[in-house]
């Protein structure tokens, strides 16, 4: 089982239920299936009666940057085999028809270079319209990946310490914004950092609308353990544009998207889309329209494409637009993993699986260079990195 540690920006997906089969390791590269929930039974990625989004995208990254060419004869998989286009074609199609999925976008990086780029399926099934790499479609909570992106850019600017307290940069206290009113009882909201928040360890709930009485609370120490939030995005976008003074759509597009050449990408639902937009289905193939996204949402409002989330992926993976020792930071281990299951984000069952994979990645020395040394402990649900296993503070040049 591979080590499941959270860095600064990115999330898992389980792979549960109805589609489970899509997102079963595949000869090297792992299609994961997103916005879907068991039928019955199991944890899903959504909690709303109506599954949503049987269109996604996937990019595999092997190594490098977007460079211009032509697909290869031959994809080179991880395990340095190679596979043709048509078996690929062939195994996606037979996935597809397995899981039920509409349409899906698949990008392959071999070593800096766009080995294959293909959708498949339909954007709209009624129409007989097919999915193509221009196609836009939510973006979901890839989004998240990308404002980290922007919050980094921030960071090495010297207009954000991720180990500062988020409410530090606020003109009042926290509680006094009607949104986070609920939290006037609880002081440890004063501890959360924007490290906190990316990491997913700021104790929030997914989202308070989970929650029985439907308000924001901290379940657990802030910077303890684990727990996938939506909120903590959206804490952090309200600190983001408080600093910055600007709406989150315009400073993603200034920052992120227009740099990295992402024409079809933005915040929000554009009338420039609906040319080429996906429909999301529902697990009975009943088309739900294409999300509308009227606000900019760092949790999950992204509209994108397949050829733009490549460009942004492989952006990350080779550190453009960030410093070296940023980009370091953005991808540095924070807290190891070991809950069972993503959703429901505060399960408390854990695995002891993880402990040996983490322990060997220290044996061989591939530890972060932002990260102090420690030792690895017995987990009973997600072991923090704290005090000994705390990563060291920023340090950028």
């Amino acid at each position: 089982m591979p080590a499941r540690i959270a860095p600064l920006c990115l999330f898992r997906v389980p792979a549960e239920g109805r589609g489970a089969a899509v997102a079963n390791r595949w000869e090297g590269l792992s299609l994961r299936r997103t916005g879907l929930r068991p039928r019955s039974g199991g944890h899903g990625l959504m909690t709303r009666t109506v599954v949503k989004a049987e269109i996604f995208l996937l990019t595999v990254v092997a190594l490098g940057h977007l460079l211009t060419a032509a697909p290869q004869a031959t994809v080179k998989r991880l395990d340095g085999s190679t596979i043709s286009p048509g078996e690929i074609d062939g195994t996606v199609l037979r996935l597809m028809r397995a899981a039920e999925v509409t349409g899906v976008g698949i990008s392959i990086l071999n070593h800096g270079r766009v080995a294959y780029q293909k959708a498949y399926g339909f954007r709209d099934t009624e129409k007989k319209l097919p999915l193509t790499t221009d196609s836009v479609m939510a973006g979901a909570s890839f989004t998240k990946v990308a404002f980290a992106y922007l919050v980094m850019k921030l960071v090495e600017e010297r207009a954000l310490d991720i180990d500062k307290p988020v409410e530090s940069y606020l003109p009042k206290p926290l509680p006094d914004y009607p949104a986070y009113r609920d939290l006037a009882g609880d002081p440890r909201y004063t501890k959360i950092t924007a490290r906190m928040l990316l990491s997913h360890t700021s104790g929030f709930p997914n989202f308070r609308s989970l929650n029985p009485d439907l308000k924001l609370n901290i379940n657990f120490e802030p910077g303890s353990r684990y727990a996938y939030s939506g909120e903590g995005m959206v804490l952090l976008q309200l600190v983001v544009e408080t600093v910055t003074k600007r709406p989150l759509q315009d400073l993603m597009q200034d920052r992120v998207f227009r740099p990295l050449a992402m024409s079809r990408t933005s915040m929000v639902t554009e009338d420039r889309f609906v040319d080429n937009w996906a429909n999301g289905y529902d697990e009975w193939q009943w088309s739900l329209g294409h999300k509308q996204r009227k606000s900019a949402d760092a949790a999950g409002s992204m509209q994108t494409t397949l050829a733009d989330f490549t460009k942004f992926v492989q952006a990350v993976t080779e550190g453009n637009g960030l410093r070296r020792a940023t980009r370091g930071l953005m991808l540095c281990p924070q807290i190891q993993i070991f809950s069972n299951h993503q959703f429901p984000t505060l399960e408390a069952s854990a695995s002891e699986e993880n402990r040996s994979s983490h322990c060997y990645t220290e044996a061989r020395g591939n530890q972060c260079p932002h990260q102090t040394a420690s030792k690895s402990t017995e987990p009973t649900r997600n072991t923090p990195l704290d005090p000994k296993r705390q990563p060291a503070k920023s340090n950028l040049p």
